[in-house]
Parts: C-alpha cells; structure tokens; sequence
C-alpha cells in the first residue's frame, strides 16, 4: 500500500510539468523494493548532487571504525572528521562546481582545498554551517589514508554492501566527495538510505547534532 502510494504521488507531482525527470523509489526493512521513473526510461540515473554526501560519510565512518582514520584529530589546522561530516567545522563559505584541470579525483580536491581554504570564512566550529568544501577535505583525508581513488573506498564501504551503484563518467572532479559529478538510480540511493538506517550501515551515516531540515535532500 506504502508503495502504491509513492508512485501516487510521484505521478501526481509530475502531471503537466514537461521536460522533468522524476524517480522515486521504496526500500522496505522488509527487503521489498518499488522504484518507478516518470520522463525518462525506468532506472534513469540522475545527479546524485549532495543526496551522495551520506556515502561519503559512511564511507568515513567505515574506515574510522576500522582504524583507518580518526573521526577526533583536528586536520589541516581546521576541524575533526566528525566536525566536517556533520557540517560543524567553522567553514562558513560554499562552492560550487569549479574548474581544476587535473587527472583524479583526489588532486582536484587538494587543488581546490589549496585554492579556498585559506580564503573561506569561518564561524565558531560547533556551529552548523553547511559546506561543499568541508567534504571535499573529509573525501581527501580518506581517500589518502586508504590509499586509492575515493569513489572506489565508497564503492567498497558502502555501495557495494547496500546492493547499490554509482556512475561518474568524467575524472578530475574537485567536488566529487560533495556529490558533483556522480550519477545514481533512485533506487540505489534508497537502498543505501535502508541499509544505512536499519541495515548492514546502520550506525555510520551524519553526525545525528546535524539539523536534517536543513540539510540539501538526503545530505
């Protein structure tokens, strides 16, 4: 009935708006899935944008439970892990998607990280203040101590035991651990969401002082 309801409801939002793309999709602690696509082919990936950022901080978590990182050492002068993933840095500024020319993932990030950090307001750390960059610096510390590209420690942590994919098609994203430049079925974020709520993830997902009524969707 719940997820007759959702398809409901995601064919009434897009009644008469043409041109949009609408996926939604149920995952059940029950295992039953539902997902339906209205505007494009059914299982349509779309932007994941900052819907990716749970990942990522799993994928933190994951490794700082493992001793691959500390969620309490202060980095680079700034804040802990656990400060950036839930949003309490200090680091009052955002960005959006700027152009770095560079071969991975991960010398985009330090690139930019050189370019802003120092240039970014900041607030008194323990206040909520969301921030692009903050995850940016949080993908990069895990990607190095793991020792490979941070798609692959997300892919691995977190995606693969949900049962989840992500597609990035260009390399050299500077935003990637906030979510640019990923692409992911609703279904796969819903997995995700499941397994992070009340399944193998349960327990590694943002920091719980984070406001979620003001975090961007999923984030």
């Amino acid at each position: 009935m719940e997820a007759d309801r959702l398809v409901e409801r995601a064919a009434e939002l897009a009644e008469g708006t043409a041109g949009l793309v609408l996926s939604v999709a149920l995952v059940t602690a029950g295992g039953e899935e539902r997902s339906v696509t209205i505007g494009a082919p059914d299982g349509e990936r779309l932007p994941s944008c900052s819907s990716f950022k749970p990942a990522v901080a799993a994928a933190v978590r994951s490794a700082a439970r493992d001793g691959v990182v500390s969620l309490e050492t202060p980095i680079a002068g700034t804040a802990s892990l656990d400060q950036l993933l839930g949003h309490h840095s200090g680091l009052a500024g955002d960005l959006y998607q700027v152009p770095v020319e560079a071969a991975s993932d991960e010398e985009a990030a330090a690139v930019l990280l050189d370019r802003f950090l120092p240039l970014v307001p900041r607030v008194a750390p323990g206040r909520f203040w969301y921030s692009n960059l903050g995850y940016v610096l949080a993908g990069l510390v895990l990607a190095r101590a793991e020792g490979e590209p941070l798609l692959d420690v997300v892919r691995r942590r977190v995606l693969g035991p949900a049962g989840a994919e992500v597609v990035a098609a260009s390399p050299g994203v500077p935003l990637r651990a906030a979510g640019s430049g990923t692409w992911l079925r609703a279904l796969d974020l819903a997995r995700t969401g499941a397994a992070l709520a009340g399944g193998s993830l349960q327990g590694l997902g943002t920091a719980p002082g984070a406001p979620t009524a003001r975090l961007a969707a999923g984030a």
